[in-house]
């Protein structure tokens, strides 16, 4: 994971410095910034612009909805094997979900990003 809390994309080395979610949120904001100003914009100019105007508040709220969206699942799975369990197995499950599902969690979340 790279610092913005997601996978870096395997391609071009601009690319190399954003997950595949980010760099969508960027063509995006491209796209955005074609049509105000009604003229092609080079990805110097987009990439200034997104990392000024929107990387911050983008990559807050793609952190917050993985945690978010991560502690339900985590919560799920402790339920789950509680009962099971027929008691609370508290730290033990949480740990158990990291264990077994935490990575494939991770590539699922950045799939659905995209």
């Amino acid at each position: 994971m790279n610092d913005q809390g997601c996978d870096k994309p395997r391609n071009s080395s601009a690319k190399n410095s954003f997950c595949q979610a980010e760099w969508t949120a960027i063509e995006k904001h491209r796209e955005k910034l074609v049509r105000e100003l009604g003229h092609p914009v080079s990805l110097k100019k987009v990439l200034e612009s997104w990392m000024q105007e929107c990387s911050g508040g983008w990559r807050e709220e793609y952190m917050r909805k993985a945690f978010q969206t991560q502690s339900q699942e985590i919560l799920k799975h402790k339920w789950i094997e509680s009962e099971k369990a027929g008691h609370d197995l508290g730290k033990a499950a949480i740990e158990d979900w990291i264990k077994k599902y935490a990575d494939l969690w991770r590539r699922w979340w950045e799939e659905q990003q995209r």
